[in-house]
């Protein structure tokens, strides 16, 4: 919510005016409906705002407008402490400078995943965490400018190292979705089974007790009656037992097709585009 509000004060500028007392602005320009938005639903639902969220159309075309906007390398002298104590993920780096890169990578494995990738590296050659690129992106512009050089050779393997994270998460949830599927297909296939067999069984006992009640008929008549249930029984029993083999055999086929679409998607691609690179100091 607080990276959202920063954006779309920089981003719709005079368009907008905010109220810094509560995370609300009024809005009147041509990127969206005119009219007051509220970061806090409640609230909104409350006041009659526009509950103003990431998936919001007006949220949704000030994100894309600063994802795509073509930016040359910034420098960035950034204010570690200000007024409070350095954030703790930072400390280590008061001093420092190096480089931070902010950009999408698009993921097409068993389904199309989207992620935003922050990767950093100091120039003294370690790399940024998670937390710490995170923590850089918080803090206090003291000055800004642009520079010619950039993307040194450590800086593309740290990148590297944070896509191909992203990838191994991707990875791993697709693999542990696999496994919720089989036991889903192993607990489908077990009830059916079940199912079945216990409507073999029944029909073996009715069967059981057509045949005793022929042989205790009095009558021929009877007999005949009783031959004939039981001769009804033994098709509906035949007819159960080819369910259960064809059941079987239905079983393997999803099986098959869900590792075959798996397998059709191991060769997952893909693709970077980047949103911004900057050249940080830490002062």
């Amino acid at each position: 919510q607080r990276w959202l509000w920063e954006l779309t004060k920089f981003e719709l500028g005079d368009q907008a005016q905010f109220d810094f007392t509560a995370p609300r602005f009024h809005y009147d320009g041509p990127l969206g409906p005119a009219g007051d938005y509220n970061l806090l639903w409640p609230e909104a639902d409350k006041r009659g705002d526009y509950f103003y969220r990431p998936d919001h159309a007006l949220a949704a075309v000030v994100i894309e407008r600063a994802l795509t906007r073509s930016l040359p390398p910034g420098a960035l002298t950034l204010d570690l402490t200000g007024n409070r104590p350095a954030p703790e993920a930072l400390a280590a780096l008061a001093g420092a400078s190096g480089w931070l890169v902010c950009g999408r990578v698009l993921v097409r494995a068993l389904r199309e995943e989207q992620h935003l990738v922050l990767a950093g590296v100091s120039d003294g050659g370690v790399a940024l965490d998670a937390e710490q690129c995170a923590r850089l992106l918080r803090l206090s512009v003291k000055s800004e400018g642009v520079v010619s050089e950039h993307n040194p050779a450590t800086f593309d393997t740290v990148r590297e190292a944070a896509i191909a994270k992203v990838l191994a998460d991707v990875d791993q949830r697709n693999a542990a979705w696999y496994d919720e599927e089989v036991v889903k297909l192993d607990e489908w296939a077990n009830d059916l089974r079940l199912s079945l067999e216990r409507e073999l069984r029944e029909l073996d006992r009715a069967i059981s007790e057509a045949r005793r009640g022929s042989l205790a008929a009095a009558t021929l008549s009877t007999k005949l009656e009783a031959q004939r249930l039981m001769k009804r029984l033994e098709g509906e029993r035949a007819d159960k037992r080819r369910a259960l083999y064809d059941a079987q055999d239905q079983i393997s086929e999803r099986r098959d097709e869900m590792i075959g679409a798996i397998e059709r998607q191991l060769g997952a691609s893909h693709t970077w585009s980047e949103a911004f690179i900057v050249r940080w100091q830490l002062a």
